[in-house]
Formats: C-alpha cells, structure tokens, sequence
C-alpha cells in the first residue's frame, strides 16, 4: 500500500490576492511628502524659533534684568553695552535721566524712572513671546513699572548675547 501524494493546494479563482509591498510604499511616500509640504510651510518659524533658542527662556531675562541693573545704578557704559545700537543718555547729578536711541531720531526721549519695573524679568507673572519673522526675530517682555502702567523691552540675540533691542514705558493713568 502506497503512500498518498501530497496534494496541492491551488488557490481558487476570484480569492482575493495578497498585497505587496507597495501598498505599504504608497502609505510612505504620503507621510514622508506630508511632513516635507508641513517643514516647508512652517520653515520660517522653525528658522526663528531656533535662531532665538526659544527653548532657553533664561538669557532673554537676564539680559532685562541687567539692563534694568544698569540703570539703577546709573552705569552708562552698562547700558551701552547692554543695548543693540548706541545710546543717548542725559545724565544729571551721575543719574541717568532720559535714554534715547540715536538711530531713531523720530523716537522720543524715554525717562528712565519709566523704565524700572516693580519685578524681575524671571518673576512668573511676566509674559514673554517671541516674534519669529526674519525681518524682526526678538523676544517681548512686559514687566509692571514702578511709575505704574507697563513697561517693555524687546531683546534679541546679537554675536551669541541677548541685548537690548527697544524698550517703552506705557503708562495705564
């Protein structure tokens, strides 16, 4: 008595074939070209959030809280340093009066009492946000000012430091 052939199994006809491997490719290509369109979309803003290190929420503060030092301790080579473009300081008695950029001969002179806040640019009650376009890149922080109202300062990065790059006292009376 005889073994038996092995039978063969033949798939029958209108079974439904089995997917090769380019349904998976086509699912690859659509999420690799999804995430090209998004990277190329948002490329500016990606481009500005690590030209100013948003990340690192600590320098553009310090930079405000040692502006702010420089003014209360009337240290005119400070805020020079401290600043983006050149001051003009009125200095009366060894005490700085008014600042104003000498860039801008349309912005007005800006007392420097308006300029002291109440607390450090660290205090969690200051906000800060970020301008990302390639023509502005600065972080904005607002502080309350001692004179009452707010005060700002726009800070960006220059030759890897965060200086000074405006400042303003708005008054709320």
């Amino acid at each position: 008595m005889g073994e038996q052939p092995e039978s063969v199994q033949v798939p029958e006809a209108g079974s439904p074939a089995r997917r090769g491997p380019r349904g998976g490719m086509i699912v690859v290509i659509l999420v690799a070209l999804a995430a090209v369109c998004a990277a190329t979309y948002w490329a500016e803003d990606l481009q500005g959030m690590y030209h100013l290190r948003v990340w690192n929420k600590a320098a553009p503060r310090a930079a405000v809280d040692a502006f702010v030092q420089a003014l209360r301790a009337s240290d005119q080579a400070a805020v020079q340093e401290l600043c983006l473009s050149q001051q003009t300081l009125r200095v009366e008695h060894g005490k700085i009066m008014t600042l104003k950029p000498t860039a801008e001969p349309q912005t007005p002179p800006v007392v420097a009492d308006s300029l002291l806040p109440t607390v450090s640019a660290s205090d969690s009650s200051v906000t800060m946000e970020y301008d990302y376009k390639p023509s502005r890149r600065f972080a904005k922080l607002e502080l309350p000012a001692e004179a009452g109202g707010i005060v700002t300062f726009l800070v960006a990065p220059s030759g890897g430091e965060w200086k000074i790059r405006g400042y303003s006292g708005r008054m709320t009376r």
